[in-house]
């Protein structure tokens, strides 16, 4: 059994970002009231030094980061109708600027490319309208040349169902794929599309849920959670990227064990 550590007694860690300059960035609710919008703190790896980064308000969404952690794209919102949109924060100052404007569309789990020039994340065009779901698109880091990469196959199963069609992407650190989440045929499971979307396939063929994880800055290793079917019990899990192997880290004291991220030495 792997040690979890509670970053503070008051603070809920929804999602985390390590940075080779060993700081882990997250969203809290901080505010009682407020249970749909996050602020944007950062720590050291020991749980240490805890400071709020950003006045901007986050939306629940993963983040990423570039230039040793200095800047994060972030889906954020200004007040009441700026809504799910990117933008890209200064760690150091708490400045950021707005990269979309589309207010009618909700933009969430940006992620840079390997080199920073590059930003993939989920696009839904209408979010208020339930027949509209997200999928994968890809741009330039100002905002400019927008283009979808995934589609996904109505003629599924699940497409009716609740659950990602497209979205949590990282970018492998070495190889050139993206992997993401997608609900199809009654399970999640981690897909991979290349970045000019012409090749797309299943990452791993689990007959069981394979959902959050991340890339070892080396891209050797995969970290993701797992459970069965019906997501009554997560575990973490460890997987050698050459070999395959699996390996489980977690037991079952904690049901929802989700959204592993490495930390770098």
């Amino acid at each position: 059994m792997v040690q979890i550590k509670k970053i503070s007694p008051t603070i809920l860690m929804l999602r985390g970002l390590t940075m080779r300059s060993k700081t882990v960035y997250f969203l809290s609710a901080t505010e009682i009231h407020v249970t749909d919008a996050f602020s944007l703190y950062e720590t050291d790896v020991n749980g240490n030094n805890i400071k709020k980064v950003s006045d901007l308000m986050i939306e629940d969404s993963w983040m990423s980061g570039r230039n040793n952690g200095e800047e994060l794209v972030v889906a954020g919102r200004i007040g009441k109708e700026i809504r799910y949109q990117l933008f890209i924060i200064n760690t150091k100052t708490g400045a950021y600027n707005q990269l979309t404007s589309d207010t009618a569309a909700k933009y969430g789990d940006p992620c840079f490319s390997p080199d920073g020039k590059k930003i993939v994340f989920y696009y839904q065009k209408h979010k208020r309208d339930r027949k509209s779901h997200e999928e994968l698109f890809i741009m330039n880091d100002d905002g400019t040349q927008m283009t979808q990469l995934t589609h996904y196959p109505e003629g599924n199963p699940s497409a009716k169902d609740f659950g990602y069609r497209a979205g949590a992407a990282k970018w492998h650190p070495t190889e050139n794929f993206i992997s993401y989440i997608s609900l199809q045929d009654g399970r999640h499971s981690i897909f991979a599309i290349t970045h000019d979307g012409k090749k797309q396939w299943k990452l791993i063929d689990n007959p069981i849920s394979d959902g959050y994880h991340d890339w070892s800055s080396d891209g050797k290793w995969l970290t993701f959670n797992k459970s069965d079917v019906k997501e009554t019990q997560y575990h973490i899990m460890l997987m050698n990227w050459a070999t395959k192997e699996e390996k489980q880290l977690t037991d079952t004291t904690y049901k929802s064990q989700l959204s592993p991220v490495f930390i770098e030495k």
